[in-house]
């Protein structure tokens, strides 16, 4: 139990500096990401994980979906219009095949479907 403790840990970390990172690039959503980190932590370190839910910048958004389930409608919007934006610029310029754009458009489109039928705070 102690290297999956750590392994969460580990994982939780990388998530919050992915999410970091999502605050500066634009196509990259930040909530999804805080979201898993906090997963991880509160199955790994009550201490990083009530320091994540302090965090006054982080905290209310994990706090809305841990007590309520819900993200905010700018949030929401946000991630699926970057979704759009990145998957289409990765579809027109970088991905040669048919095949290959299919799949892209189905990943997007499947989870940018999924974000919207995520419900939203009021």
């Amino acid at each position: 139990m102690v290297v999956k403790r750590y392994l969460l840990v580990a994982l939780g970390t990388f998530f919050v500096i992915v999410g970091i990172i999502g605050l500066a690039v634009p196509i990259m959503p930040t909530s999804p990401f805080l979201l898993i980190a906090a997963a991880c932590y509160a199955r790994s370190s009550d201490q990083l994980y009530n320091r994540l839910l302090d965090n006054p910048m982080f905290g209310p958004m994990i706090r809305e979906w841990r007590e309520q389930g819900t993200i905010s409608r700018q949030a929401k919007w946000t991630a699926i219009l970057m979704i759009v934006i990145s998957f289409s610029v990765s579809i027109i310029f970088f991905i040669p095949y048919l095949w290959g754009r299919i799949l892209m458009a189905f990943i997007g489109f499947t989870v940018a479907l999924l974000l919207y039928r995520l419900p939203v705070a009021h």
